[in-house]
């Protein structure tokens, strides 16, 4: 990771003097509401929230969302996201994968959020910003990856839940496949 070259977070602030860390607060919470990106050390631009929607809104065939889901799968484990993610079981600190889009969470603050598309994106890049009830404390962001990654995750993410319903259709089943499963780490 490059984060040498990224702004620093508030948490990088920490260890800098006391007048410098609500600087440097200020300063990241500008940029980032903001959606200003930057550039890592290989040349990658960092992801934002729009990027992201926008790369998982283009048209694509059933090939290529199972593709980029499959991406999504392989930066899961090497990204080591089945540390803590379960696709079913259960959780080890972390919410578990099945049925997790598109279903109801409540934060820990008692409001209650729908978990789309765009909370997916958004506990990805900036988790601190929207935290489950139960769970201790945020993961660590992943803002470092470049929008192509992102949304390969959140393809893979989408695969464990069921479409949504449509009128005319029959009861969904849940996604996923053996090897999703052994990507996400055992039933406990």
């Amino acid at each position: 990771m490059c984060a040498k070259k990224r702004p620093p977070g508030p948490a990088a602030s920490a260890a800098r003097p006391a007048g410098g860390v609500a600087v440097a607060v200020l300063i990241w919470t500008l940029l980032a509401a903001a959606g200003l990106t930057a550039w890592g050390c290989d040349g990658r631009e960092f992801a934002t929230e729009a990027q992201v929607l926008a790369l998982l809104d283009e048209p694509e065939s059933a090939a290529e969302r199972e593709a980029l889901a499959d991406t999504g799968r392989r930066l899961f484990i090497t990204q080591s996201c089945k540390t803590c993610h379960v696709v079913e079981g259960p959780a080890r600190g972390a919410p578990r994968l099945r049925n997790l889009y598109r279903t109801r969470a409540v934060l820990r603050d008692g409001t209650e959020l729908e978990r789309s598309r765009a909370y997916l994106v958004q506990s990805i890049l900036n988790p601190a910003a929207v935290v489950v009830a139960g769970y201790p404390q945020p993961m660590a962001t992943y803002g470092h990856l470049p929008a192509e990654e992102v949304a390969a995750l959140v393809a893979y993410l989408e695969r464990f839940s069921p479409p949504p319903v449509e009128k005319d259709t029959a009861e969904p089943t849940a996604g996923g496949n053996a090897a999703d499963n052994e990507a996400a780490g055992p039933r406990e």
